[in-house]
C-alpha cells in the first residue's frame, strides 16, 4: 500500500499521558499478493486495475495513448 496522510486526529494529547490518534490515508496504490500470486492490483496514477491476472484497464490506457 501507498498513500498520503490525508487527515490526521490527535486526539486529546497532553505531555506524559498515552493518547490515541488516527488518521486517514488515501491510497495511491494497493496489492494482494497469496501464496506468491497476484490476486489485485491497483494503482490510481498509472490507471492500472489487475484482476486475477487480467489488466482490466489496459484497453483504455490504449485509448488515451499512455
Amino acid at each position: 500500500m501507498r498513500g498520503r496522510f490525508g487527515e490526521i486526529d490527535n486526539g486529546t494529547s497532553k505531555s506524559g499521558d498515552d493518547t490515541e490518534q488516527s488518521y486517514t490515508v488515501p491510497l495511491t496504490y494497493y496489492k494482494i499478493i497469496e501464496n506468491g500470486k497476484d490476486l489485485v492490483e491497483i494503482d490510481l496514477i498509472n490507471s492500472v486495475f489487475i484482476v486475477g491476472g487480467v489488466d482490466r484497464l489496459a484497453e483504455h490506457r490504449s485509448a488515451i495513448g499512455i
